[in-house]
């Protein structure tokens, strides 16, 4: 009863007409294109995106397949390497930092000029800048003496003497003035413990730990190109493969959502038929459907893949990505008769249209 009082109210227009089911169906075969182009177009937008970034990522994996990369074993071993070195060159760092700071204060300490937060903040500084400078030095005096194969700077070797040269009085100015902070502070703790070889031992310490933080980054430093191109290109198949799989998975929504919304329109379509020839024959009305696309789902289903079809080759046609220039033969301020001199072929556009 209420399903006949809501058909009646909502589509009583249609009842009344002779031609009420054709109509209908037309209605219903538009609502459904209408929901499944916006749909559609949605998909589609995204698969647009998808296809860009596609390209430019296929155009990145050309520019990494011609460097040199790390098999998956050599990746595994190298990535450990470069862990283990980043460990040592932090522990090297902060206690080569500890010990400039705690010899840098034995001098702090004996004057009253700077308060203490001062002093600490002097010490602090100089410490860091010792630490980092015998650092750096020794970084780029090994890069000065060890020379790689196939350096691609081919000016270094012609003044590699120059260069190692100047790192090497930076490094003993560096490791000078260490020696001469560490001195005083190492003599102070000799006497509390009565050890020379504490006296020894803490100079020494605190010499070599910049040299190990600048040989251990040298080390890491050998490998890091090749491993963050190894990285980037496992990164950039890892895009392209998650790309491909939302493609597909955006094709199948599009395709069962286009199916969901056929079978639910032609459920509509039934159910207003169904009351519409009850009505037709209260009425003695006759509707001839002979031929018509409500007359089955098959036809339905034809007429509507149809239409949808010829809507997608409105979505999917190829858009204006360059204007290209005019084909005349005279240029623009050429004389008459004049014969053109041959021009370069222009070079090719520089843009990327988008592959599945």
């Amino acid at each position: 009863m209420f399903t006949s009082l809501w058909l009646r109210y909502k589509y009583g227009t249609y009842l009344r007409n002779e031609q009420g089911i054709r109509k209908f169906a037309e209605v219903s075969l538009g609502g459904l294109l209408r929901r499944v182009t916006r749909k559609s177009a949605l998909y589609r937008e995204q698969n647009e995106s998808y296809l860009v970034e596609k390209a430019n990522l296929r155009l990145r994996d050309t520019e990494l397949s011609e460097q040199p990369r790390l098999e998956a074993g050599a990746f595994f071993g190298v990535r450990r390497r470069l862990w283990a070195n980043q460990a040592i060159i932090i522990a090297a760092i902060l206690a080569s930092i500890i010990l400039a700071f705690v010899s840098v204060t034995a001098f702090m300490n004996a004057t009253d000029v700077l308060g203490g937060f001062v002093r600490w903040a002097i010490a602090g500084i100089f410490a860091a800048v010792l630490t980092g400078g015998g650092l750096l030095a020794t970084e780029r005096l090994i890069e000065a003496l060890i020379v790689p194969e196939d350096a691609s700077d081919t000016s270094l070797p012609e003044h590699k003497g120059g260069i190692a040269t100047l790192w090497a009085l930076v490094l003993v100015g560096v490791e000078f003035a260490i020696f001469g902070l560490a001195e005083v502070r190492a003599g102070q703790l000799a006497q509390q413990g009565g050890s020379d070889v504490l006296y020894v031992g803490f100079i020494a310490v605190a010499m070599v730990m910049p040299l190990i933080a600048g040989a251990v980054r040298w080390d890491a430093m050998r490998f890091v190109n090749v491993y963050k191109t190894t990285m980037t290109y496992r990164a950039v198949d890892s895009r392209l493969a998650e790309i491909d799989s939302q493609l597909r998975q955006n094709e199948e929504f599009e395709s069962n959502f286009y199916k969901v919304r056929l079978l639910t329109h032609w459920d509509d379509l039934n159910v207003f038929r169904t009351y519409k020839e009850n009505y037709n024959a209260r009425k003695g009305i006759e509707e001839n459907l002979n031929g018509h696309f409500a007359q089955t789902f098959d036809q339905f289903q034809g007429e509507a893949t149809k239409r949808y079809e010829s809507d997608l080759r409105d979505l999917t046609a190829r858009s204006l990505r360059r204007l290209d220039a005019t084909d005349g033969t005279t240029a623009v301020g050429q004389k008459l008769g004049q014969t053109p001199a041959p021009e370069p072929e222009p070079p090719a556009p520089m843009y990327l249209t988008p592959k599945p």
